[in-house]
């Protein structure tokens, strides 16, 4: 994707979590661990090629994807 936007004009690249009802694409497949893991790995891609993110969630997504709304701190110290 950043590849993909090379040469545009641009500030953050924000991660969307939702719930998404679509079959095949449900965080619910998942464990709340291995989804926490997988936003924290996103976040440290997109900073790796030193970008500015940020999630946007709302605090009943958040709570469904990661189990609780205290859930997945390691995501606020990447």
């Amino acid at each position: 994707m950043i590849s993909g936007l090379s040469g545009s004009n641009y500030g953050t690249i924000w991660i969307d979590v939702e719930v998404n009802p679509s079959s095949g694409c449900s965080w619910a497949s998942y464990s709340h661990s291995s989804n926490c893991d997988y936003v924290v790995e996103l976040i440290n891609a997109i900073k790796w090629y030193g970008k500015t993110v940020g999630v946007y969630t709302s605090q009943y997504e958040w709570e469904t994807v990661m189990g609780s709304v205290g859930a997945c701190t390691k995501a606020n110290s990447v």
